[in-house]
């Protein structure tokens, strides 16, 4: 889903899932409750169509269910797939 070096993943995420991943990390001495990514993990067995994490998303769209996105290279090594970044230019 995306692919690039431990300080630009932290510093600029560009899937949902990444961004899921990290805001269910506990910061610093805090003490709250963890932010979860809702919904199950697909079926390894039996993918979803498209992008795999679609069901799971809160910004998929129709095309995220129909087909996987190529992957974009930001460069610096970090690539990733996704329509709604290719579209809003995350």
């Amino acid at each position: 889903v995306e692919s690039a070096t431990v300080e630009d993943l932290f510093n600029d995420p560009r899937h949902p899932y990444t961004i899921g991943l990290l805001m269910s990390l506990p910061q610093g001495k805090w003490h709250g409750e963890l932010k979860a990514i809702e919904g199950q993990p697909p079926d390894l067995y039996e993918l979803p169509r498209g992008c795999a994490f679609n069901p799971r998303c809160k910004w998929a769209m129709r095309i995220c269910g129909k087909r996987i996105p190529m992957v974009s290279n930001v460069g610096n090594n970090h690539e990733y797939t996704c329509w709604l970044a290719k579209l809003e230019g995350l």
